[in-house]
């Protein structure tokens, strides 16, 4: 669940694209008209297709005014990244014992946190750990025994191949009414004035930190400090993976999905040094930076 696992490096190809959502329907807010030029290009509107014309819908930034009874996950191995995502899992999920499905779960930390607060959890990776509550399978190769009332997908959506097909079972092992909760990077947002920013912070001497390593790959291979050429280096190294766009995540899942959240979210604050989530938004609300990530929350439509 941490951002975002690394598979191989780059050397080659290409990237680019995304973002809107809703105060109520037909309802633009003042803030969004503020804040609307920062998202270059835009998120696509929850009534824009990505092969239509872009509109921008409203927006919410960074967990505005959420009416959600609050209730409070004890974390299993903490840090910023972990308390953050936490924090939006338990305003979506419905009261505890429901059945949470994890997509991805990677290390487990967010599963063990929701495990802990008396959820039935299934956690699932195709290098899940071991445990009781961890199944080592793909979206694709698993077999559920029932129905879940929610599903969550913390940095996993990118990375699955059949993306389409995967949060089509996904609404499919789910409740009518389901929440789906998603935070995701869109690593195609990665422009050079982002790029500069991050290198400007970056906390070089973090461990496992896949920024710094993208940028020790990149100074090793062209011994240059352009931030437009390290740019180019991670929108390279994320084709390369084939990492989908924020656009295309975000499209698949208002398709299966009703919306009732979306949100920026910033991304790069963990792998950098003295900068918190709070000071990373306000680099985007600015529109200094883009926002690499963003996080969704849907329900699950009743079978036709």
């Amino acid at each position: 669940m941490s951002p975002p696992r690394i598979d191989t490096v780059a050397s080659t190809t290409n990237e680019q694209h995304e973002r809107g959502q809703s105060c109520g329907p037909g309802v633009t807010s003042n803030r969004f008209r503020r804040h609307h030029a920062i998202f270059r290009p835009p998120w696509p509107s929850k009534e824009t297709s990505l092969n239509g014309c872009i509109q921008f819908g409203t927006i919410r930034i960074a967990f505005a005014s959420h009416k959600r009874k609050s209730r409070t996950l004890t974390l299993v191995h903490h840090d910023a990244w972990d308390r953050d995502v936490a924090d939006l899992v338990q305003r979506a999920l419905p009261p505890a014992p429901a059945r949470v499905l994890e997509v991805g779960c990677g290390e487990g930390r967010l599963a063990r946190t929701i495990s802990a607060a008396g959820y039935r959890v299934v956690a699932i990776d195709p290098e899940a750990p071991e445990g009781p509550i961890f199944e080592r399978v793909t979206i694709e190769e698993f077999v559920a025994t029932g129905q879940f009332d929610a599903a969550v997908a913390a940095v996993s959506l990118h990375h699955i191949d059949e993306l389409a097909a995967a949060v089509a079972k996904i609404a499919a092992l789910l409740v009518p009414g389901g929440a789906f909760v998603v935070v995701e990077l869109a690593s195609d947002r990665f422009d050079a004035a982002t790029a500069a920013w991050a290198l400007e912070h970056l906390d070089v001497g973090k461990e496992h930190s896949w920024l710094a390593r993208l940028r020790d790959e990149w100074k090793a291979q062209n011994g240059g400090d352009d931030a437009s050429g390290f740019s180019d280096y991670v929108l390279r190294w994320a084709a390369s993976n084939n990492f989908h766009r924020g656009a295309a995540m975000l499209e698949v899942c208002r398709r299966h999905f009703d919306e009732s959240e979306f949100d920026v979210w910033p991304y790069l604050y963990p792998e950098l040094e003295g900068v918190t989530r709070k000071q990373e938004l306000a680099e985007i609300e600015a529109g200094r930076i883009q926002a690499m990530g963003f996080s969704f929350v849907g329900s699950a439509r009743s079978a036709p």
